[in-house]
């Protein structure tokens, strides 16, 4: 007996008509449901939703639709969750996630992996946060989760979709932000480190890439049981774009104001009353302090990529 498919795709992808018929024609002998989502959390939703009819939930877009599911699953009964599976095509002008595990939108390579059950078991950050209206609030994330420049720059693409596009929207978008940023001044507590100064960014990360393939935290995977947590120190913008190119390559970066760790938990406080704002996975969310705290082997996610 085939397993029962779950297709949520996000309505805004580009060739939607098209995938959405290769993925019928593909899979034209599955039990099948294809949905497109209709608003902003719309695919969290539909993740609670369909889970119970599911055996196989695959993301169609990019690192916020998977942002989404990921937070519509973590809301099921842990013994509903566990027997589902999440999968991914992607289809976003993002798709960090998939790029650091080289998963491509290939519908064969998909169906194998279907087909013969290979998965592997993910862990997931989890924050608590504030809202921008001061509500206490909790989000999970997949890859990637900062605030600083990476944060402000997410909240002006997000509020100002229309404003570019493509892959190179987040690298456009940070230098206008960097136009008018003003370094926040924060105190780091991980269970590792403590920091407290004038940060262009910190990141917590799960995953390597984030911002459409800028490789913030090389060699970590969404496989350990740890954050990569990357402190940038205040730097000039010219030293930013400098380094693009290396982190396009997910280099370490060999700079007197990068700093690299590992952490399981941390708390990022504000040390001054401008708000500092956080997003995660592309997600604007709110500002801090928001407290991280990783979540190992959480999530079973369909893949067959042997790195680490």
């Amino acid at each position: 007996m085939k397993p029962r498919l779950t297709f949520i795709i996000n309505r805004k992808i580009r060739q939607r008509k098209n995938i959405l018929r290769q993925i019928e024609q593909f899979f034209f002998d599955y039990p099948k449901i294809i949905v497109q989502t209709e608003y902003r959390y719309h695919a969290m939703l539909l993740a609670e939703q369909l889970a119970e009819s599911s055996d196989f939930i695959i993301s169609v877009g990019g690192d916020g639709t998977l942002n989404e599911l990921v937070n519509g699953l973590m809301f099921l009964p842990e013994s509903q969750r566990d027997r589902l599976i999440l999968g991914a095509l992607p289809a976003g002008t993002g798709n960090d996630l998939t790029r650091a595990l080289k998963i491509g939108f290939d519908l064969n390579k998909l169906k194998y992996l279907i087909d013969n059950r290979l998965y592997k078991n993910i862990s997931i950050g989890h924050i608590d946060y504030v809202t921008t209206y001061g509500k206490k609030a909790e989000r999970y994330f997949v890859n990637v989760a900062d605030v600083g420049l990476g944060a402000e720059t997410v909240k002006l693409i997000n509020f100002s979709p229309k404003l570019i596009s493509g892959n190179m929207k987040f690298i456009v978008s940070a230098m206008q932000v960097f136009m008018t940023f003003k370094y926040p001044y924060v105190k780091v507590i991980a269970d590792t480190v403590q920091w407290q100064g004038r940060i262009t960014i910190v990141a917590v990360a799960n995953s390597q890439f984030f911002a459409g393939g800028l490789g913030i935290a090389p060699g970590i995977s969404v496989f350990e049981p740890m954050f990569k947590l990357v402190l940038v120190e205040d730097i000039p913008m010219s030293e930013f774009v400098k380094n693009i190119p290396n982190l396009r390559k997910a280099k370490v970066l060999d700079h007197p104001k990068v700093h690299y760790f590992v952490a399981k938990s941390l708390i990022i406080e504000p040390l001054e009353e401008r708000p500092v704002y956080l997003e995660a996975d592309g997600e604007f969310l709110g500002v801090t302090p928001a407290r991280f705290r990783i979540i190992p082997n959480k999530l079973k996610f369909l893949t067959d990529y042997q790195g680490a």
